[in-house]
């Protein structure tokens, strides 16, 4: 397959891709991490349990090799282990940020860099990997390739350590983009980095949660809701301002309507609604209701 060969070719990009550690920028030319084969076997061994644990956890570990992250642990000229994201870029971007991404430094300590890479709330989702060809002792060092934000609350910032800490940002960048950027290197890698977060975000919901839909459009509904999510979109020049309520169920199913009896998140009500529509939003299946009245 096409796909099989893009990733083959990026591994080996990313296998050659500082071969010339000795003349990279940001080479320490003494100290770092220990050779992969000098770790102790313990330090080793309880690495690649915290990772298997991880693994056996992820929603849906079979994601292939263009999608998932890797701790780079091949040393001598490594001052940390390292973090990366091997993710199949949009072409436009790609001769700008390079594949496998570059998301951080974690530790000289092989076991804290991985509790620290698996602490990430983002990362539980995603398969994480051990990357360790011993043939291959060179640094790995932040690429240049790296965007920065130059605006907003975390300017001065890296993409990534933005993505490892508050992924829904990206989101609601993209939402709230200027069209006539939209061509920019910078609002095509915002886009590319939201799509990653609603695909991690949306796999992990597909998987986790136990919401299903009821009945089927145009059917009357009738039961008890709890209201646990109410959000207040405020109106524009073109559009009066509206609430999202968002309901569940005894069972977990959930119902979003934009007109609710009641206000206070955690109240709890028996209703008759109309069934409207089924939408699946980030992997979560949602009852879109309308016509609600107490009983």
């Amino acid at each position: 397959m096409a796909l099989d060969k893009d990733i083959r070719l990026l591994q080996e990009e990313y296998s050659n891709m500082y071969s010339n550690a000795e003349n990279s920028e940001g080479l320490a030319s003494t100290g770092g991490i220990l050779p992969w084969k000098e770790v102790p076997e313990e330090e080793k061994n309880k690495a690649y349990e915290l990772i298997k644990a991880h693994n056996d956890a992820v929603v849906n570990p079979k994601d292939g090799p263009e999608n998932y992250y890797f701790i780079d642990v091949t040393g001598k000229h490594q001052v940390y282990y390292t973090f990366w994201r091997f993710r199949i870029l949009p072409a436009a971007i790609r001769n700008w940020i390079k594949n496998p991404i570059y998301f951080g430094n974690l530790s000289t300590d092989i076991v804290a860099s991985v509790q620290k890479a698996l602490s990430k709330n983002i990362v539980k989702n995603v398969r994480v990997e051990l990357y360790g060809d011993e043939t291959r002792e060179h640094l790995i060092g932040r690429s240049k390739a790296t965007p920065k934000f130059t605006f907003g609350k975390y300017r001065g910032k890296s993409f990534p350590d933005v993505y490892l800490e508050d992924p829904g940002y990206f989101a609601f960048l993209a939402k709230n983009a200027d069209p006539k950027y939209a061509s920019t290197d910078n609002a095509q890698a915002i886009q590319a980095f939201a799509q990653m977060y609603f695909d991690d975000v949306t796999k992990k919901n597909q998987e986790t949660s136990t919401a299903q839909f009821v009945g089927k459009p145009g059917d009357r509904f009738e039961g008890e809701l709890e209201l646990y999510n109410l959000k207040e979109v405020p109106g524009t020049r073109e559009q009066n301002g509206y609430n999202v309520y968002k309901l569940k169920d005894a069972q977990g199913n959930k119902f979003i309507t934009y007109a609710f009896p009641a206000t206070e998140v955690g109240t709890k009500m028996k209703v008759r609604a109309k069934i409207q529509a089924h939408k699946e939003i980030l992997g979560v299946k949602f009852n879109k209701i309308g016509y609600v009245k107490s009983v």
